[in-house]
């Protein structure tokens, strides 16, 4: 047996028929998931937009069959049809070597990439601000995004309503704290310390224990000076990322640089200096509106340098590289090949 259901939930009926199409009957028009489960399969999730039409059908992915369960039965099932095996290769007789396969001459075929099923988790593509689960909430410009620890929950920079927002995985959206002005970015620390990037007012912000967003680092008026934490200047921000010893390394997008906050609190400049496109360490390197932040291994950092159209990588020690994108001579564009 199975479970299919619908996201936000609906009270009218629900069957297939002997075409196993699954029909939905008197659903009023909106944004709606169906999901479909069953015991030991992984549940599939199908997008599904109700018009003004009496009844329609969804077409599930070829993996699913929908039909009638035993006779009597009046909850529908799924069966779920696995790809087919593969004929096994028969063993080499005992002490004998296996047979070496004969050249061909043709390139071995590439494997098709894996299906790639795109659904929405949250809000159904209206801005606005509402708590609730899946369609029934509301966001306004999300920008930047951080995973909770163990991947429980995901944490939304929403700009345009002035919030930081927690996503479960269940799709359930809760406002965290009091407003917080145009966030950019938010960022967790190994403690579960949650901060929030204002970009307009160069201000980082942290959750206190009694909800409300305090000042971190930055303030008025806007600036570059390095420094202690609260007394330092940042330009416009675009995102903060903090290491698991508690070094928050934050994308000065106005002043075009990274900067780092020691756990002690002291901000200085790790790389950049004015815009530009150029590799180096530390103010020889140069970017132009970096943005986006990614932590990766061994500390190094990944940046999304957004007038450059580019990736860059950023060391401990301020060593500057490209990853993929724009070359000395080369500008924006839409090209798959090398990295850089």
């Amino acid at each position: 047996g199975a479970v299919a259901q619908l996201d936000p939930p609906v009270t009218e009926s629900q069957f297939t028929d002997a075409t196993g199409r699954f029909t939905l009957d008197r659903i009023l028009p909106g944004q709606y998931n169906l999901t479909v489960a069953a015991g030991g399969y992984k549940p599939v999730i199908v997008p599904v937009l109700v018009d003004n039409k009496p009844n329609f059908a969804v077409t599930l992915p070829d993996i699913l069959r929908l039909g009638r369960g035993p006779v009597g039965a009046d909850a529908p099932t799924v069966v779920f049809v696995p790809p087919a095996p593969s004929p096994a290769t028969p063993e080499a007789p005992q002490g004998l070597p296996s047979p070496a396969a004969e050249p061909s001459g043709l390139p071995t075929p590439t494997p098709p990439p894996a299906a790639r099923v795109v659904a929405t988790l949250v809000g159904n593509g209206e801005a606005g601000l509402a708590d609730g689960v899946g369609g029934a909430a509301r966001l306004n410009a999300p920008r930047g995004l951080e995973l909770g620890p163990a991947g429980e929950a995901l944490y939304v920079a929403d700009e345009g309503n002035g919030r930081l927002r927690r996503v479960t995985l269940a799709g359930a959206v809760s406002t965290v704290g009091n407003a917080i002005q145009r966030p950019f970015g938010v960022a967790l620390d190994a403690t579960g310390g949650l901060y929030g990037v204002e970009f307009f007012s160069g201000v980082i912000k942290q959750l206190s224990p009694t909800g409300a967003f305090e000042r971190f680092a930055g303030g008025s008026p806007k600036g570059s000076t390095d420094g202690p934490r609260l007394e330092a200047r940042f330009s416009t921000l675009g995102d903060a990322v903090v290491a698991a010893d508690g070094t928050m390394y934050v994308a000065d997008t106005g002043n075009h640089r990274i900067r780092r906050i020691t756990p002690g609190g002291v901000v200085s400049t790790l790389a950049g200096s004015r815009a530009g496109f150029r590799q180096g360490v530390g103010a020889e390197a140069l970017f132009d509106s970096p943005e986006g932040l990614v932590l990766g291994p061994e500390g190094v950092l990944y940046v999304a340098d957004t007038r450059n159209h580019s990736i860059r990588r950023v060391t401990r020690d301020g060593l500057v590289s490209l990853v993929a994108g724009r070359t000395t001579t080369q500008g924006k564009g839409y090209v798959n090949g090398p990295l850089a």
